[in-house]
């Protein structure tokens, strides 16, 4: 992929064990609360964002990591 793809995208992971692909979509729709909309894609341990919306990807740089039942999620 060339940088122009990833100009909409963050990556996150789990410093411990990854939790569900399910359970992570639901939580970061719910604690995000985005304009737009939010592609998730994973990757072995690596959750891809890709926003349609920079301003959602910004909101989402700034809040940065945190914790999803316990575990801490890196952004």
């Amino acid at each position: 992929m060339g940088a122009k793809e990833w100009e909409h995208m963050i990556v996150g992971y789990f410093v411990d064990k990854k939790l569900p692909y399910s359970l992570v979509k639901s939580i970061v729709e719910k604690r995000w609360k985005l304009e737009g909309q939010v592609e998730i894609l994973l990757d072995g341990d690596l959750f891809y964002f890709n926003f349609n919306k920079p301003e959602d990807r910004d909101y989402v740089l700034d809040e940065g990591s945190f914790h999803m039942l316990g575990k801490l999620f890196i952004i």
